[in-house]
C-alpha cells in the first residue's frame, strides 16, 4: 500500500500538471495543433490533417486524435482538450520514471527520482504544453521501463507491448520515440549477450506488429491524396516523417542551431537541480560506485542519447526533452549516496535568489510602472511579493522541520520548488497572458464574423497563422493575397462583403481605400513596444466596387 509520501507526491504532481492548465491561450506552436484538430473536425476527415485547407503532415496523425478525444470529454474544442493529453503524458512519464528506478535502485531513489523529475521547470513546461513533445517524452522511458520489468523472460506479449508503445510515441511527434529506447537499451544489450537472447521469433513477430501499428494510419490516411504518384509521394504522411526525421537529421533545411545547443539546454530544463546535475555528472565519471552496480548502464545512456542530438544537423533545444528522465534518475542515484551539500547550498541559493529578485518588484514597482507606462496591472507587483514571501519562509520552515534529517536541503529545495513552479504557472503565466495581443485581435474578429456569415477572408502577403485562425473561427480556406494586383482585385470584387487583414510593416503598400479608412479591428499595441509591424488590423469592406 502507498506510503502517505508517495500520495502527497501524486496530488503534488496532479496538481502542477492540471492546475490552470487550459486558462491561457495558446503558446509557441500549440496553435498549429489545435487549429489542424479543428480542421479535421470541420471537414470530417480524420486521415487528412491541413492547416487553412492545405495539406500538414509535418506531424503524425495520433497527437492530433488525442486532442480531439479530449475534446469529447471536456465538452470543447478548446485549451483544456489541447493540453491534457500532454498533462496525462506527463503523469505516465513520472510514474515510468520511478518504476524503473525502483527496478535498478530500490524505492528511496525512486522517490527522489520522482520529484526531481516534476520539480524541473522544463519538463512541467512541456507537460502543460499542447504539442506532443511530452507524449513522445513518456512513451521512450515508459518503454525501456517495460524492457527492464520483462527483459530476462519477455513474452510475445511482452515484446508486442513494447513496440506499440514506441509506434505510440512515433505517431504522436516523430521517430525520436523509437529511436531513443533503442540507445537507451543499447548499453544492456551489448552486456553479456543479451542482444542473443531477444534474437527469437516472437521477438520479430511483435516488431512487425510494431511496424503494422506505427504505419496503418498512414496507410489509411492515403484517400483524398493527390492523385498523381510524385504528388502523392511528396505529400504523403511517410514522404513527412522521412524529410522531418532523416532528411533533417543529415541534411537540416532549418532549425541549424549551434553544436553546443543542448549543452545550454540541460541545464535550463534541469532547474532548479542544474548544479546538482553537474556534481552528480562529475562524481558519476570520477567514482561511477553506484553506475557500475548497474554495469554502467545509465551513464552510457545518458551519453549516447546526448551524442545522437548533438551530432544531428537539426537542432533546437527541446529536441533533447526525452534525456530528462535520465537526468533526474542520475541526479536521485546521487543525492541517494552522497551528502550533496555543496550542491544543495547552490539550489538553495538560486531559489533564494528567486525569492529576493520577486520580492525586489515591492521598491522597482513605480520605475517599471513609469517604463510600461503604468499599463502593468496592479496584481502583478502582489503576486510577485506574495510568490517571493511563500518561497523563503517555504524554504525556512522545511529545512527547520527537517533539522534531524541528512536530506533536510533536499527536502527544502524541493519545497522550495514546489511553491516557486506553482506560483509561475498558476498565476504568473495567468498575468503575461493578458498582453496577448494578437489573440485578442483574434476574438474581435469572430465577434464580426456572425454579422457577416458571407463575407470572403483573405491576409496580404502572409499565410495565416494557427493562432489568427483558431480564434477567429475564419473558414480554413484563407486566401492569401500575394501582391498589390491580388489585393486591389480582391477589393474590388463586389459579389460579397470582405475582410482583408495586414500586417502594419505592408501599410506602404496599401491602396487609398484602405490607408484612408480606419480598420473595424486592431491589434492592441503597448506604450513600451517599439515596433509595432508584426501587428494586425483588418478592414470590412462592403460588396461594392472599390473604385
Amino acid at each position: 500500500m502507498p506510503a502517505a509520501r508517495d500520495w502527497l507526491f501524486w496530488f503534488a504532481a496532479i496538481a502542477l500538471l492540471f492546475v490552470h492548465l487550459g486558462t491561457t491561450a495558446t503558446w509557441q506552436s500549440e496553435d498549429r495543433w489545435l487549429e489542424v484538430a479543428r480542421e479535421m473536425l470541420l471537414s470530417g476527415n480524420y486521415f487528412k490533417p491541413t492547416l487553412n485547407g492545405a495539406l500538414y503532415f509535418d506531424k503524425p496523425l495520433l497527437g492530433y486524435w488525442l486532442i480531439i478525444v479530449c475534446k469529447y470529454f471536456v465538452g470543447a474544442l478548446n485549451e483544456w482538450s489541447l493540453r491534457l493529453p500532454s498533462a496525462i503524458a506527463g503523469l505516465i512519464a513520472l510514474w515510468a520514471t520511478i518504476d524503473l528506478a525502483k527496478q535498478l535502485w530500490g524505492i528511496e531513489v525512486a522517490r527522489k527520482a520522482g520529484w526531481i523529475l516534476l520539480t524541473c521547470f522544463g519538463f512541467l513546461q512541456w507537460a502543460r504544453l499542447g504539442e506532443a513533445d511530452m507524449e513522445n517524452l513518456a512513451a521512450s522511458i515508459l518503454a525501456v521501463s517495460w524492457y527492464w520489468r520483462h527483459r530476462n523472460h519477455a513474452s510475445l506479449i511482452d515484446y508486442t507491448v513494447f513496440y506499440a508503445i514506441v509506434a505510440s510515441g512515433a505517431q504522436c511527434k516523430g521517430l525520436t520515440a523509437v529511436i531513443v529506447p533503442f540507445l537507451a537499451l543499447l548499453p544492456d544489450l551489448v552486456q553479456a549477450g543479451r542482444a542473443r537472447q531477444h534474437l527469437n521469433a516472437r521477438h520479430v513477430i511483435a516488431m512487425l506488429i510494431g511496424a503494422a501499428i506505427y504505419l496503418l494510419p498512414f496507410w489509411l490516411a492515403r484517400e483524398g491524396m493527390p492523385s498523381t504518384s510524385d504528388s502523392a509521394l511528396s505529400h504523403s504522411g511517410l514522404a513527412q516523417v522521412l524529410r522531418e526525421n532523416i532528411v533533417r537529421y543529415f541534411a537540416p533545411f532549418d532549425h541549424t542551431e549551434p553544436f553546443y545547443t543542448y549543452l545550454v539546454a540541460v541545464p535550463q530544463y534541469l532547474f532548479p537541480w542544474s548544479f546538482v546535475f553537474i556534481f552528480a555528472l562529475y562524481q558519476a565519471l570520477r567514482d561511477k560506485t553506484e553506475i557500475i552496480a548497474q554495469r554502467g548502464w545509465l551513464l552510457s545512456t545518458l551519453s549516447l542519447i546526448f551524442l545522437f542530438f548533438t551530432l544531428s544537423g537539426s537542432r533546437r533545444n527541446y529536441y533533447i526533452l526525452p534525456l530528462l528522465p535520465y537526468c533526474a534518475l542520475l541526479i536521485a542515484v546521487y543525492l541517494h549516496n552522497q551528502y550533496a551539500r555543496t550542491a544543495l547550498r547552490l539550489t538553495a541559493a538560486l531559489l533564494i535568489a528567486a525569492g529576493v529578485l520577486h520580492l525586489l518588484i515591492l521598491p522597482l514597482w513605480p520605475l517599471l510602472q513609469r517604463h510600461a507606462h503604468d499599463m502593468l496591472p496592479d496584481g502583478l507587483r502582489w503576486n510577485m511579493a506574495i510568490i517571493g514571501t511563500a518561497i523563503m519562509l517555504g524554504l525556512a520552515l522545511c529545512y527547520w522541520r527537517a533539522k534531524y534529517s541528512r536530506y533536510r536541503l533536499l527536502y527544502a529545495c524541493t519545497f522550495g520548488s514546489v511553491i516557486w513552479l506553482a506560483s509561475f504557472f498558476f498565476f504568473t503565466q495567468l498575468i503575461l497572458d493578458s498582453f496577448r495581443s494578437e489573440v485578442d485581435f483574434a476574438r474581435q474578429l469572430a465577434s464580426m464574423l456572425p454579422d457577416h456569415p458571407g463575407a470572403k477572408v483573405a491576409t496580404y502577403r502572409e499565410r495565416p497563422g494557427g493562432r489568427l485562425l483558431f480564434y477567429a473561427r475564419l473558414p480554413p480556406t484563407v486566401t492569401v493575397l500575394k501582391n498589390p494586383d491580388a489585393l486591389r482585385e480582391f477589393i474590388a470584387d463586389s459579389s460579397a462583403e470582405k475582410i482583408v487583414i495586414v500586417y502594419h510593416q505592408y501599410d506602404p503598400e496599401l491602396p487609398d481605400l484602405l490607408r484612408d479608412t480606419n480598420p473595424q479591428a486592431k491589434e492592441k499595441e503597448f506604450a513600451w513596444e517599439k515596433n509595432n509591424k508584426e501587428k494586425l488590423q483588418a478592414w470590412l469592406l462592403p460588396g461594392v466596387s472599390a473604385e
